[in-house]
């Protein structure tokens, strides 16, 4: 369960852990840039005004298949997984399927996860970005999940404003 504030007003707590986000957020901006050889982000935006969290989003996608993990190592590889997808949706449907077969063919190869298994949950990912959140064309970069104690963790995510059609 991700933890959200409640209440009307902030407490202490909840304004540290605002700060706190945005340090990691802004660090983890700090890291796409250091390490994008292409410059692609190099302008970054933490938190643009108006525009929907995409850690939110995120969230909301991955939201059915979250039961079916057990601890904080297979909740991260679904993000990860749910990052890949969503990206691959965006694509034209030609490409979409070459890079979805690198993709499923390289996860074999470094985790030994099943074909059959693996295919089914990417592509059901993918109808699910197609059917429900076909209107956010928004490039995920990066996934962070922080654990921020019992069952409770922290979603990062950096994405950029809009990816082209």
């Amino acid at each position: 369960m991700v933890g959200k504030p409640k209440g009307f007003g902030k407490s202490l707590h909840q304004k540290q852990m605002d700060e706190s986000l945005q340090k990691s957020l802004e660090k983890l901006s700090k890291k796409l840039v250091r390490e994008d050889l292409t410059g692609t982000f190099a302008k970054t935006v933490i938190s643009p005004a108006g525009a929907v969290k995409m850690s939110e989003v995120l969230e909301d996608f991955v939201d059915p298949y979250l039961k079916f993990t057990r601890g904080p190592q297979e909740r991260k590889n679904i993000f990860d997984i749910a990052m890949l997808a969503w990206n691959l949706a965006l694509l034209p449907e030609p490409e979409r399927q070459v890079m979805r077969e690198r993709m499923i063919e390289e996860a074999i190869a470094q985790t030994g996860v099943l074909r059959q298994d693996f295919s089914q949950l990417v592509d059901g990912m993918i109808a699910r970005k197609l059917a429900c959140f076909a209107d956010n064309r928004r490039l995920i970069v990066s996934v962070e999940l922080k654990n921020t104690g019992r069952d409770e963790f922290q979603l990062l995510v950096a994405s950029t404003l809009e990816s082209n059609p």
